[in-house]
């Protein structure tokens, strides 16, 4: 048990089982307005959120949020934000930070 076991360093790259090359990187694909009004379209005519997204490329939870956020900014769910208050909200929090900051600058300031 005086023996101590070496293990190797970590060297900062990630690599995968074949062949040494590093983990992709995972990207969030953009698509069109256009392309995201035809899905929604196609499933208010019925279609299934599997079915479409069996058939074209977006993930079901993608096709379901935009479902949602397409009834939200109709009117149709006033339980969830449409686009513009969700727009609204998340420049809230920015300009709050700014806002303590020119507080805190101007009670230096002063002091």
């Amino acid at each position: 048990m005086d023996e101590w076991l070496e293990l190797p360093r970590f060297g900062g790259h990630l690599e995968t089982a074949t062949g040494g090359v590093p983990c992709p990187k995972r990207y969030r694909a953009v698509y069109p307005p256009e392309f995201r009004h035809q899905i929604i379209e196609l499933h208010r005519a019925g279609r299934s959120e599997r079915d479409l997204a069996r058939e074209f490329e977006p993930s079901v939870e993608t096709i379901t949020s935009w479902v949602r956020q397409a009834a939200a900014d109709g009117g149709r769910r006033p339980d969830l934000p449409n686009s513009a208050e969700r727009e609204e909200l998340t420049k809230l929090p920015r300009e709050n930070h700014r806002l303590h900051q020119e507080r805190d600058i101007l009670a230096k300031a002063t002091a």
